[in-house]
């Protein structure tokens, strides 16, 4: 019985170590450590946009450790409805677009490695461009064409 969970414990680490290997080969970028631009509504147009604040884009520094919050209710955007705490108003269903302009290096751009973008987390109803190209999307539309 000893030997057995000898074996279990050896194969776990074994497998932890082929894994962790495996994602180091990979490199990243970690979304939350660069500058952001946010705007209250969504035009196709805006993806390859460089954003500017006289054109209403809201520019939010990066957190080099990573733990900014891009929560709506937090950011306190202007003409954005505040939740209030036992609130019995439902307000309305709002879109907003988030840019992350991101600078690839040499070796980034020329790696036969597979490149990661990694948020920490993502609301309900969601796409993601890059470069102007839909990449993902989860969107779940309610009975009255609302999201």
């Amino acid at each position: 019985m000893v030997h057995k969970i000898n074996i279990l414990k050896f194969r776990l680490l074994w497998a932890t170590l082929l894994c962790s290997t495996f994602l180091q080969a990979f490199d990243s970028i970690d979304l939350s450590t660069q500058d952001i631009y946010i705007k209250k509504g969504f035009e196709k147009g805006w993806v390859n946009q460089n954003p500017k604040s006289e054109d209403g884009w809201r520019h939010i520094a990066g957190d080099p450790s990573g733990e900014r919050s891009l929560s709506i209710r937090r950011l306190k955007l202007s003409g954005v409805e505040t939740h209030t705490f036992l609130s019995l108003k439902n307000p309305p269903a709002e879109s907003f677009t988030f840019l992350i302009p991101i600078d690839l290096n040499e070796s980034q751009i020329s790696s036969p490695e597979a490149l990661g973008l990694y948020l920490i987390g993502i609301a309900y109803n969601w796409e993601i461009f890059f470069n102007g190209v839909s990449i993902e999307r989860k969107i779940f539309p309610i009975t009255n064409g609302h999201l």
